[in-house]
C-alpha cells in the first residue's frame, strides 16, 4: 500500500491530508490494514501528523465502522481499539498547527511556539510538515498570509537560514508567495522585507518551477490591480543587475507582464531606465520585445522621459522656483521641466507660455515624470542629509 503520492507516504497519508469522505478512509484501511498508521512518508510523518480533529473523528468512524461490519480477530481488535485512543487525544498534530494559521487564529500559534513545555524537536517538527495538496511548510503559508512578523520570528528563531529557502511543489519559495496579490501593501511590504534581511538577496534571485522571480510574482499582482510599488522598487534595488533580465518560461521578462497589459506609464519608465538595453532587447516566445506591445503614446512617453533626462551631476532646478523640483512635470512638445505646482500655477497666472522659451503648450502636453522626480527627491534628500549633518558638527563645536 505504500505509494509516491507525497513523498513516500501511503495513500491513507494523501486521503486524509486531502480531506477524503469516510468511505475512502475506511475502503483503504480495510485493504491496507492497521499497520497503515505506522507508516511514515518522506518527512518522518504518520497519518496522525496529517489529521486535524474533523480528521480524526472520520478516522474513529471509520474503526468503528471496520470493527462493528468485520470479523477481527483479537490481536486486531485491539490493536483497533488502540488507535482509536490515539486519534481520540487532544495531542495537537502538525496538521492542526498549520490550520491555526489558516485561519488566522495567532495567539494559539504563539502560545504553543512560546511554551517551555513543547520541546524544540516538537517545534521543528511541525515547521518541517509539508501539506498534501502543494508540498507547503508552515513559513510559506504564513508568507502567503503576510501575517505580523513576530509570527515569522518564531519561526526563522528556529530553523537555519536554507528553510527560508525550501521550494513548495510548483518551486515557489516564502518569497515568491509573500508576493502573490495582497490588498495591504504595508504589511506586505514589511514581510517581504523580513523574509530578505533574514535569508539574504540571494532570495531574490531564486526562481520557480516557471522560472519565475518572486519579482515576477509581485509584476503580476501589479498588473492585476494590486500596485505595490514600493515593494518592487525595494526589490529591485536590493536585486543586482541581472534581476531584470530574467525570463519565465515563456521568455517573458518583468517588462512584458507590464507592456503586455498595458498599465503603470510610471513602472515602465522605471524598468526601463533600470533594466536599459539590454532589458529592451529582450524577445519573449513570440519573437517580440517589450516595446512591440507598447501604443504610440506610451512609446511617445518612454522615449521622452528616458533620453532627454539632464545629467544627474547637475543641480536639478526648477526654472520658475529655483529649488531642486518636485512632483516634476514635462511640457512635451518643449521637453522643459518644472515642479508640478510650478508649472500650473505659471499656466493660470501667466498663460499658456513655457517660462523657458516661451512657446505655446496647451494643457495636454504637460506629463508628470515620476522617473525625475525620484532623481530630484534623492538629489534633495541627500541636500538635507547634509544640511543636517553640518548642523550637528557646528553644535558639537
Amino acid at each position: 500500500m505504500k505509494s509516491n503520492f507525497y513523498g513516500g507516504g501511503t495513500a491513507l497519508h494523501v486521503a486524509v491530508g486531502s480531506f477524503a469522505k469516510q468511505e475512502i478512509i475506511e475502503l483503504l484501511l480495510r485493504v491496507g490494514g492497521l499497520e497503515l498508521f505506522d507508516i511514515t512518508d518522506g518527512g518522518g510523518f504518520r497519518v496522525l501528523d496529517y489529521c486535524d480533529a474533523p480528521e480524526r473523528e472520520v478516522i474513529v468512524n471509520s474503526l468503528v465502522s471496520i470493527e462493528k461490519n468485520s470479523k477481527l480477530c483479537e490481536r486486531d481488535l485491539v490493536a483497533s481499539l488502540e488507535q482509536r485512543k490515539r486519534f481520540s487525544s487532544s495531542a495537537i498534530t502538525p496538521r492542526e498547527v498549520e490550520n491555526w494559521i489558516h485561519q488566522g487564529q495567532l495567539d494559539l500559534f504563539r502560545d504553543h511556539f512560546n511554551n517551555t513545555n513543547v520541546s524544540k524537536a516538537e517545534k521543528i517538527r511541525c515547521l518541517n510538515y509539508r501539506d498534501v495538496l502543494n508540498g507547503r511548510n508552515l513559513l510559506h503559508t504564513y508568507s502567503s498570509y503576510c501575517y505580523p512578523v513576530d509570527i515569522g520570528s518564531c519561526v526563522v528563531n528556529l530553523m537555519d537560514e536554507d528553510y527560508l529557502f525550501y521550494p513548495d511543489d510548483e518551486g515557489n519559495t516564502c518569497l515568491h508567495l509573500a508576493c502573490t496579490p495582497n490588498i495591504d501593501q504595508r504589511k506586505q511590504l514589511k514581510i517581504a522585507k523580513f523574509l530578505i534581511d533574514n535569508a539574504g538577496t540571494d532570495l531574490i534571485h531564486v526562481v520557480n518551477g516557471h522560472n519565475e522571480t518572486a519579482l515576477h510574482k509581485l509584476i503580476s499582482s501589479y498588473c492585476l490591480g494590486v500596485m505595490n510599488l514600493d515593494l518592487i522598487k525595494m526589490m529591485i534595488e536590493s536585486g543586482d543587475d541581472d534581476l531584470l533580465l530574467v525570463q519565465n518560461s515563456t521568455q517573458c521578462s518583468v517588462l512584458h507582464y507590464i507592456s503586455m497589459y498595458a498599465l503603470g506609464e510610471e513602472l515602465l519608465v522605471y524598468l526601463v531606465s533600470k533594466g536599459g538595453r539590454k532589458l529592451r532587447e529582450l524577445t519573449d516566445h513570440n519573437g517580440k520585445k517589450a516595446e512591440d506591445y507598447w501604443t504610440d503614446d506610451v512609446k511617445e512617453y518612454i522615449n521622452l522621459s528616458t533620453n532627454t533626462l539632464p545629467s544627474l551631476s547637475d543641480d536639478i532646478q526648477c526654472p520658475i522656483c529655483f529649488d531642486t523640483m518636485f512632483d516634476v512635470t514635462i511640457i512635451t512638445r518643449r521637453c522643459h521641466r518644472f515642479c508640478g505646482k510650478c508649472i500650473s500655477e505659471s499656466y493660470h497666472r501667466s498663460g499658456n507660455n513655457c517660462p523657458v522659451c516661451r512657446m505655446e503648450f496647451s494643457v495636454q502636453d504637460l506629463k508628470k515624470d515620476p522617473l525625475l522626480s525620484s532623481f530630484a527627491n534623492a538629489i534633495q534628500e541627500e541636500k538635507d542629509a547634509k544640511n543636517l549633518l553640518e548642523e550637528e558638527v557646528k553644535a558639537l563645536r
